[in-house]
């Protein structure tokens, strides 16, 4: 997946643009499925499709671009869409999937007690090294 492109409030509707062709020989342009809206760019740059729709917008307020390409993000700030990095996207989908993980990955570390044998482990390891 190369960019995705979502709107935000109740549509929620998203546009994903894919470099190339969806397969050799296809020529489809669009492919929608429910809320979701698949573009391929064929002969042009997915980069060039995302700048379009984006400043297409009637609203590019609602927009929110995914995309960690500087030229891209530059260009939705610029545009008033919301743009944010891949690795954020990427948080925000797993603090929705799994919205207690985080908070129990950290509490296992803060509560976590090691065993005579562990212990007797880590200070021989750091008693060779002086």
């Amino acid at each position: 997946m190369d960019r995705v492109v979502f709107q935000k409030k109740e549509k929620q509707n998203f546009h994903i643009f894919f470099d190339g062709k969806k397969e050799i020989g296809n020529e489809v342009l669009q492919e929608t499925f429910g809320k979701l809206n698949v573009y391929y760019s064929r002969d042009r740059k997915a980069d060039d499709l995302i700048k379009e729709f984006v400043r297409t917008q009637i609203r590019p307020a609602d927009v929110q671009v995914v995309s960690s390409d500087k030229e891209i993000f530059y260009h939705a700030k610029k545009w008033g869409a919301h743009p944010i990095t891949s690795e954020e996207f990427a948080s925000i989908v797993t603090a929705e999937i799994f919205p207690s993980k985080q908070k129990t990955d950290l509490e296992e570390l803060k509560d976590k007690k090691l065993s005579s044998e562990e212990l007797e482990y880590w200070k021989n390891l750091f008693r060779k090294g002086k």
